[in-house]
C-alpha cells in the first residue's frame, strides 16, 4: 500500500503548529508485520540553532498531546486506510534536515549529505553547514570539509542529517563519528 505522505503532512500541519510545533517529516513503511506512520516533529524555533544542538526540549506530555490531535485528523480524513502504527517522536539528535529553511537554522552544524547524483565522483559529503544563498530553485548549500568547501545545489540533496558531535569522538570529513585509534 503506497501512502501519500505529503498528503499526510498537509492533513497535520495545521493541528501540529496550533499546538505550538512544527512537522519536521512524514515517513511511512513497514516495521516488522505492522505498517508504520512517524511523524517527527519540534518545538517551533526563533532562528538559528546554538551550537552544539542539545536536541528538542518537547516533553512526554507535548508528544501525547500531539499524537492526541494528529490521530484525531487521520482518522476524520481516512488518510490512511487499514490498520498501522502512529509514531509521534521528536527527530532526535541526528535530525534531517528537509527544508532550505532547516540549512539555514542550522549553520554552523555538523552534517551529512547524500546528494543524488555524484558531485566530482562522489556523492557523501560530510562537514559543517557553512552557507546557504539564494532561494528556490537556485539554493546552494556551502559546507566546509576540513581545508575545502563543498557548493551543491539545493535540489541535488536527497538526505542530510546532523551528525552528533560527542566529546572524545572525532567527526572528520568522510568520517563516522567514531574514535579512531592510532597505529604505532
Amino acid at each position: 500500500m503506497v501512502v501519500d505522505e505529503e498528503r499526510i503532512q498537509t492533513s497535520v500541519r495545521p493541528v501540529v503548529e496550533g499546538l505550538g510545533f512544527v512537522v519536521v517529516r512524514v515517513s511511512w513503511g513497514q516495521q516488522g508485520r505492522f505498517r508504520r506512520l512517524r511523524i517527527d516533529v519540534d518545538m517551533k524555533r526563533q532562528g538559528p540553532v546554538p551550537v552544539p544542538y542539545r536536541g528538542s526540549s518537547m516533553t512526554a506530555r507535548d508528544l501525547e498531546a500531539v499524537t492526541r490531535e494528529v490521530s484525531a485528523v487521520l482518522d476524520a480524513y481516512d488518510a490512511v486506510s487499514g490498520t498501522y502504527l502512529l509514531e509521534v517522536s521528536t527527530p532526535g539528535l541526528d535530525r534531517c534536515l528537509a527544508t532550505e529553511q532547516d540549512f539555514r537554522d542550522f549553520i554552523g552544524h555538523p552534517v551529512r549529505i547524500v546528494l543524488a547524483r555524484s558531485m566530482e565522483g562522489r556523492r557523501r559529503i560530510q562537514g559543517v553547514i557553512e552557507a546557504i544563498e539564494g532561494e528556490g530553485s537556485q539554493a546552494r548549500v556551502r559546507i566546509r570539509e576540513g581545508e575545502g568547501v563543498v557548493d551543491a545545489a539545493f535540489h541535488e540533496i536527497q538526505a542530510a542529517n546532523l551528525v552528533v558531535a560527542t566529546p572524545g569522538f572525532g567527526v572528520k570529513p568522510g568520517g563516522t563519528g567514531r574514535r579512531h585509534k592510532k597505529s604505532r
